[in-house]
């Protein structure tokens, strides 16, 4: 190739990523001011819901039941993790707490 048409190529190469460039960040723009990301007035609907107080063991061992899961499919859309229930025994004289720790499935992406 020539100078000539080396010079043109790499001209009609530049403008054709700015112009990408120009549409993509035009469209990143509509979307964020139509869909409005993070804004706490959509999400004032719902509930407050209490944090599980997990120990680091078990997220470990939730960690590593993910990474060998059972089915590939459902994989892709659930993921295992083990939830604590709390369950009163009411004795003659004292209250006392059980804790039992079951393994579920929870609706996200199965992701470390």
């Amino acid at each position: 190739m020539n100078v000539a048409n080396s010079s043109a190529m790499g001209i009609v190469t530049l403008l054709y990523y700015l112009g990408t460039v120009f549409l993509a960040t035009l469209l990143g723009i509509f979307l964020v001011l139509m869909i409005h990301p993070g804004d706490p007035r959509l999400s004032s609907g719902a509930a407050a819901v209490e944090p599980q107080k997990l120990s680091a063991v078990d997220t470990i061992l939730d960690l590593i039941r993910n990474m060998f899961p059972e089915n590939i499919v459902v994989a892709s859309f659930e993921r295992s993790q083990t939830i604590q229930r709390k369950s009163v025994i009411i004795m003659e004289n004292a209250t006392e707490f059980e804790i039992t720790r079951d393994v579920s499935r929870q609706r996200g992406i199965n992701i470390i």
